[in-house]
């Protein structure tokens, strides 16, 4: 990789510098990747996904206010306080990339938390969105942890694992209404969860993100601290139902999940997708992918990305 494939630069957004790293491309549509967490910085994978992405858009990351760079170049200034101030940063990074590339519309691609802010902005602006890719879409935080749970014990005993069974069981209600409990258990219940095949371990996540251009020790102190950064985010996220706000969208709305996603499961995607009303829509599930499908099935996310875009 050579150093005229990416860009990085901070931009003033809403009183904080916010980090954007570009691998800019000729007459490609500019595509926005939100990550997810809230506080999961994925900058760092962005070289991972550059050959696959790179022939069909100008793929642009952004390390949202209490992640990654951001995070290390603010510290304790401006953390998030709301999802209303993420989206409203959002608008401003929006802003900014039309100004850059001379573009009216973004793609905007929402992986897991960042699907909420993709989700409310496209609604809320539409004129600026030329279409909308959910991958690992929250639609409900509290049903898809109550269907994780479901799926974790079912399979403890498919197995006949008892001592997932009664760890399991001691975590009988999940989820729980109090928030801070939740937040406790939240990880138990995550590390019970059945394992996908072809799951992005943290091993291999490592040496992919070590690998990055990018990559500076403050990255994964950033890491570390995005759970406290993120606190009140993570208190809304719990409280958050994308069923609440209007299904009518403005825009091309499309949803790639994965087979074994048990963090955003599928099913739930696509009972929203049936509900959901747009110019254009479709919901494709990748075959022995999990939450993080594009990492993971990075040559399939990147068929259906394009059959998207040529579509537009």
């Amino acid at each position: 990789m050579t150093q005229k494939e990416y860009r990085e630069e901070y931009v003033t957004v809403n009183g904080i510098e916010q980090y954007l790293l570009h691998y800019p491309q000729e007459n490609k549509p500019v595509l926005l990747f939100l990550h997810g967490g809230p506080g999961g910085a994925e900058h760092l994978l962005a070289h991972y996904l550059n050959p696959h992405f790179r022939e069909i858009v100008t793929q642009v990351h952004w390390d949202q206010r209490g992640a990654g760079k951001t995070l290390a170049r603010n510290k304790q200034n401006g953390l998030p306080q709301s999802i209303e101030q993420m989206v409203e940063d959002l608008h401003q990074v929006v802003g900014h990339l039309q100004k850059v590339y001379h573009t009216q519309k973004v793609i905007l691609l929402g992986h897991s938390f960042g699907s909420i802010i993709g989700s409310l902005y496209t609604l809320q602006h539409p004129e600026n969105v030329l279409a909308y890719v959910g991958s690992g879409q929250v639609v409900n935080m509290m049903e898809n942890e109550r269907q994780g749970y479901l799926l974790a014990k079912e399979n403890a005993q498919k197995m006949g694992n008892q001592k997932q069974i009664r760890m399991l069981e001691e975590l009988e209600g999940y989820p729980p209404k109090d928030k801070e409990l939740m937040l406790k258990q939240l990880p138990k219940v995550r590390k019970l969860s059945p394992r996908n095949p072809a799951e992005l371990s943290a091993g291999k996540q490592f040496r992919i993100i070590r690998q990055s251009p990018c990559f500076h020790l403050s990255d994964i102190s950033s890491l570390l601290k995005a759970n406290k950064a993120n606190r009140q985010l993570l208190y809304e996220l719990l409280d958050f139902d994308l069923r609440s706000y209007s299904k009518q969208y403005e825009v091309p709305m499309h949803y790639i999940s994965g087979e074994f996603d048990h963090t955003t499961p599928a099913s739930i995607t696509q009972k929203y997708f049936e509900e959901v009303k747009a110019p254009q829509k479709s919901c494709v599930v990748l075959q022995d992918a999990g939450h993080n499908m594009m990492y993971e099935q990075p040559q399939e996310y990147v068929k259906v990305l394009r059959n998207i875009v040529e579509g537009l």
